[in-house]
């Protein structure tokens, strides 16, 4: 627990300093990136005892790749996350691959996605920490690497390319199913509110 309060303090601290430089388009940079990369950092090099699926997740990847046919593993878990599993096994036998692999697409999407799309960044990196986005990225890897797709498909929303959009939402689904229900936000952007 001190390694939150600790970082709530950084967070804070950091913002501060970071809100204090003239040119902000640097500042908003070095914020992001230092303070994604640490996240990231905690991320993917926890202990297998942090989070309630950690171990799951890392069972499943010497269970995939320790298996001969990888489609046993089609019922609980779905296709895209397995071929995961199975395609970092080629770069390494450690199970710690896969939890570095996925922390850096989350924590680089994430720091993309409020550096693009936030006017105030350590707000929103504040936000992510303090809404349990971190501690989901610990518990969670398949609904957070959706998430971030999501983040990620929202950039074909704004510049209105709908093909790129059913691709990202497409590849969403090879990770969590329930992604598919983000196909209506492409019709409903059309609306005003």
């Amino acid at each position: 627990m001190w390694l939150y309060y600790l970082l709530i303090v950084y967070l804070i601290v950091s913002a501060v300093f970071a809100s204090s430089i003239r040119n902000t388009k640097v500042a908003k940079i070095y914020y992001i990136t230092i303070t994604m990369g640490l996240l990231a950092f905690l991320s993917m090099f926890r202990s297998i005892n942090v989070g309630h699926d950690t171990n799951v997740y890392a069972s499943l990847f010497y269970r995939v790749n320790a298996s001969p046919n990888i489609l046993a593993f089609a019922g609980r878990f779905e296709m895209g996350y397995i071929y995961l599993n199975k395609i970092l096994g080629y770069v390494s036998n450690n199970h710690q691959i896969i939890f570095i692999a996925t922390s850096v697409y989350i924590y680089y999407i994430f720091g993309r996605f409020i550096y693009k799309y936030s006017s105030v960044p350590w707000i929103s990196v504040f936000l992510f920490f303090i809404l349990g986005y971190f501690a989901l990225s610990m518990n969670r890897l398949r609904e957070m690497i959706v998430i971030a797709t999501i983040l990620l498909s929202y950039d074909y929303i704004v510049e209105k390319k709908p093909i790129k959009f059913i691709i990202t939402i497409i590849g969403a689904t090879l990770f969590h199913t329930a992604s598919i229900v983000f196909f209506a936000a492409y019709p409903l952007s059309k609306f005003k509110l």
